[in-house]
C-alpha cells in the first residue's frame, strides 16, 4: 500500500514538472502590438458645398495610448503637421483655417501618429467649392484660435503614401553624384550638390532639405537632421550642398542609402513636402 502511494506521488511530481516545461509554451511573453492611431474630419462633412472663402476645418485624432501629431492634407499635399499640444493624451481636436485657392472639388485628408512614430490610415472627405454661394450659406467660422503649425517642419515619410507628397509642385531634382564617401582614405567626393525647381503655386518662405541614412545591411537608420535651409537662385530654383556633418551619425554604417526630402514652408505657415528620395549611397573609404 505504501509502495503504491509513493508511486502515485512520483507520478504527480513528474506531471507538475512537465507542465512547467511544455515545448512551445511561452510564459509571460505577451507581445504588445501597437494599434494604429485613427483620425477623422468633423467639419466640413463629406459632400458639403462650400463658398470660395476661408473655412475652418475641424479634425481629430485618437489612439489607445497617445496621439503624437496630426497631419492635414489637401488634394494629397500635406499643408499642416501639428504636434499634440497636450502630451500623453489619446484624443485631440485641432482646427485649421483653410482658404481655397479656386472653385472646384477638393480632397481633404487627415491621419494621426501614435507614440511609436507610426502613422495610421488616412481619413478623407470630398467637398466642392463654388464661388456662386452667398456668404450667409457658409458654415460659420468658429472663434477658436486657428491651428498653429510647427516652427521646424520635420518630415515624416511613410512607405505607401510618400508618392502623394508635393505632386505637381516639385518639378525637378538634380544631384551632382550618385555616391560619396567618409573615412580616413582619399576617396572622393565627400559631398553632394543638390538643386530643386519648384512651381510656385504658393508663396514660399523657406525651402529645407532633410537627410538621414538607411543601412544597406538592414541594421537600422539614423535620425533625420534638423533641416538645412536651401538658397534661392531665381526662377523657382533652390540649391544646397550636403556635407558629412549635415548627416546625423554619418559614420554608423559601412554602406548606406542617403534618404533625402525637400520641404517648403509657406508664408502662411503651412508645409509642402517632396517624396523621399533614396538613390544616393554613402560608403566608408578604407
Amino acid at each position: 500500500m505504501l509502495r503504491a502511494r509513493l508511486f502515485a506521488s512520483l507520478v504527480i511530481l513528474m506531471l507538475v514538472g512537465l507542465s512547467c516545461d511544455i515545448p512551445g509554451q511561452t510564459v509571460n511573453t505577451v507581445a504588445v502590438i501597437p494599434s494604429p492611431a485613427l483620425a477623422g474630419i468633423d467639419m466640413p462633412k463629406d459632400g458639403d458645398i462650400l463658398p470660395l472663402a476661408p473655412y475652418e476645418i475641424v479634425f481629430h485624432g485618437s489612439d489607445l495610448a497617445e496621439v503624437m501629431q496630426l497631419e492635414l492634407a489637401i488634394n494629397g499635399v500635406p499643408i499642416v503637421i501639428q504636434m499634440n499640444p497636450t502630451q500623453g493624451t489619446g484624443f485631440v481636436i485641432m482646427r485649421y483655417l483653410w482658404t481655397p485657392l479656386a472653385a472646384g472639388t477638393y480632397l481633404i485628408q487627415t491621419r494621426a501618429q501614435n507614440q511609436f512614430g507610426e502613422w495610421g490610415p488616412y481619413s478623407y472627405i470630398t467637398v466642392t467649392v463654388e464661388p456662386s454661394l452667398e456668404s450667409d450659406q457658409a458654415s460659420p467660422i468658429n472663434t477658436v484660435e486657428p491651428l498653429k503649425v510647427l516652427a521646424t517642419p520635420y518630415p515624416t515619410p511613410t512607405s505607401g503614401t510618400i508618392s502623394l507628397y508635393g505632386d505637381g509642385v516639385f518639378s525637378s531634382v538634380v544631384k551632382s553624384d550618385d555616391w560619396f564617401y567618409y573615412g580616413a582614405g582619399s576617396c572622393q567626393p565627400r559631398e553632394v550638390d543638390f538643386s530643386v525647381t519648384i512651381y510656385k503655386f504658393y508663396p514660399i518662405e523657406y525651402v529645407f532639405m532633410f537627410v538621414r541614412l538607411d543601412d544597406k545591411e538592414g541594421s537600422g537608420m539614423t535620425i533625420w537632421n534638423d533641416g538645412k535651409p536651401m538658397k534661392e537662385t531665381g526662377s523657382g530654383s533652390y540649391i544646397t550642398t550636403i556635407i558629412l556633418s549635415d548627416i546625423p551619425d554619418y559614420s554608423s554604417f559601412n554602406s548606406a542609402w542617403l534618404w533625402y526630402q525637400f520641404v517648403i514652408q509657406k508664408t502662411d505657415g503651412g508645409f509642402i513636402r517632396s517624396k523621399v528620395y533614396t538613390d544616393i549611397a554613402l560608403y566608408k573609404c578604407r
